[in-house]
């Protein structure tokens, strides 16, 4: 068996950060023990979300975090049959771990309420960096691991919220590696593909009605950026959607480029949900979600 690191970083306000050092605990509950959890589920499962991959025996999955001033960093490190697969089947995991934490602390809404200096947005959560295979000891990275506090969680309870008409737009870039314009297009579909399965990996994103999702990949030398737009019509928004496609698609550029990738980026810098009223028996869209502006804010925790 052969075994490959992968590491990476998820950005956050340093008052989250801050929160997670002290108690371990900040939105949902434990980002770390969630994400640790998520990571060693998703790494043995990547076949079945990046068509680039054989299915193949996983024979360990470690997984460690770091937080930091601004985040939190996750090492995962899987065994497999070759180092090339094993690689590409930790920075699968790596990246749902690091979705699941993501979607642990990103916010607020009714049941989850905002304290003084915490606003109920998404904007707490600046996005995935720094994703790539690492050469460390992994008894080194062990010893960085800092994270604590008890293994709480909750699922969020969407029972009492609207129905909403969802849009949320991810972005990702992934450099070092070979493409083709062939393998551009297919991480476009793996996106469109990916995208409404984000529920099967990420424990806390609900099974959402998902109305379309589009994709554009764009080849660079050596790099790929990718754009993800959703549309759902849901009790959430769409946010961990779109971000899961755009992260996937990545990693199945990763897979299939070769070279020594990175995923520089993957962020949501576009969510918005529209509530729905029921006018005569017919949903239709009501009045936006707006702040003092007037302009549509960005969705809130729940999406």
């Amino acid at each position: 068996m052969r075994s490959a690191t992968v590491a990476g970083f998820l950005s956050t306000e340093e008052d989250v950060a801050a929160e997670l050092s002290s108690s371990g605990l900040s939105g949902l509950g434990n980002a770390a023990a969630v994400a640790k959890v998520v990571a060693v589920s998703a790494t043995k499962l990547a076949w079945r979300y990046v068509p680039a991959l054989a299915r193949s025996l996983v024979a360990a999955t470690y997984v460690a975090t770091r937080y930091e001033r601004d985040g939190m960093r996750l090492w995962v490190m899987a065994k497999s049959e070759s180092e090339e697969e094993a690689g590409a089947y930790a920075a699968f995991g790596a990246l749902a771990g690091l979705l699941a934490a993501w979607n642990t602390v990103k916010g607020c809404s009714k049941s989850c309420r905002a304290r003084a200096g915490r606003r109920c947005t998404t904007g707490n959560v600046h996005g995935i960096s720094e994703l790539r295979r690492v050469d460390a000891p992994w008894e080194q990275i062990e010893e960085m691991d800092n994270s604590t506090g008890p293994p709480h969680v909750g699922f969020f309870d969407v029972s009492e919220e609207p129905l909403y008409e969802g849009i949320a737009l991810a972005e990702g870039s992934i450099v070092g590696l070979e493409l083709t314009e062939e393998v551009a297009r297919e991480a476009e579909e793996v996106a469109r593909e990916a995208a409404p399965r984000a529920w099967e990996v990420l424990p806390l994103v609900h099974m959402n009605n998902v109305l379309s999702v589009s994709a554009k990949a764009t080849p660079g030398r050596g790099s790929l950026d990718l754009a993800v737009e959703v549309k759902s019509r849901a009790r959430t928004g769409s946010a961990m959607e779109a971000a899961f496609g755009a992260g996937v698609a990545l990693i199945y550029a990763w897979a299939a480029g070769g070279g020594h990738p990175e995923i520089r980026r993957v962020a949501v810098p576009r969510s918005v949900k529209v509530p729905l009223e029921l006018d005569r028996g017919h949903w239709s869209a009501g009045r936006r979600h707006a702040g003092a502006s007037g302009r549509h804010r960005e969705s809130s925790w729940s999406d």
